[in-house]
């Protein structure tokens, strides 16, 4: 668990200083913009998550690049899952690439939790598509909205008492696809520096 977040903490760090040194690259005038984003996500299988985000992105007027710190806390099974990704940013959309963590196995039976202990600790491919709205002027920033769909690897209840190899192969096959997707809506508040 502290290799995870060591790990977590340095590619923040990195993340941070690729922003800052992108945008001496480009140009002298300075616009870096902190977003810090509360959203509720939910997965179809495995129902809710809480998802506090930091994003940091070099935007000059349209276009911008930048790196996004997300945590994922399953509100039905209690896993939690860190994801780092670096993002383009297109006015106020955004993709976004990195890896995600489990750090947590979810509270499940035993059993079920046993099958998802081998998966604690391994980098997973991440994929974010969202946009973020700032909306409402509030002390040095703007309150917005926000959402995206983010797919990673996340762990759902599994079907016990499988009846046939059919059932066997291809239930946890569609749980898993329907599973990666989490579909987030929530509030952020924006500082430009």
């Amino acid at each position: 668990m502290r290799r995870i977040f060591l790990l977590f903490c340095f590619l923040v760090v990195a993340i941070i200083n690729v922003s800052f040194a992108f945008t001496e690259v480009v140009s002298s005038e300075k616009n870096e913009k902190i977003i810090i984003m509360g959203d509720i996500a939910g997965a179809l299988v495995s129902g809710g998550y809480l998802v506090p985000r930091v994003r940091i992105v070099s935007q000059q007027k349209l276009i911008g690049f930048g790196g996004e710190a997300i945590s994922f806390y399953g509100i039905n099974q209690k896993d939690f899952y860190l994801l780092v990704m670096g993002l383009i940013k297109l006015g106020w959309f955004h993709l976004g690439m990195g890896g995600s963590v489990m750090a947590r196995v979810p509270q499940l039976s035993k059993e079920q939790s046993d099958i998802w202990a081998s998966n604690l600790g391994k980098i997973y491919p991440a994929v974010s598509l969202g946009i973020n709205v700032p909306i409402w002027k509030i002390g040095p920033g703007k309150l917005g909205l926000n959402s995206s769909l983010d797919a990673f690897f996340s762990a759902f209840p599994v079907k016990e008492n499988v009846q046939n190899i059919g059932e066997a192969i291809l239930i946890p096959f569609v749980f898993t696809l329907l599973n990666m997707v989490k579909l987030t809506a929530g509030i952020s508040y924006t500082i430009d520096f």
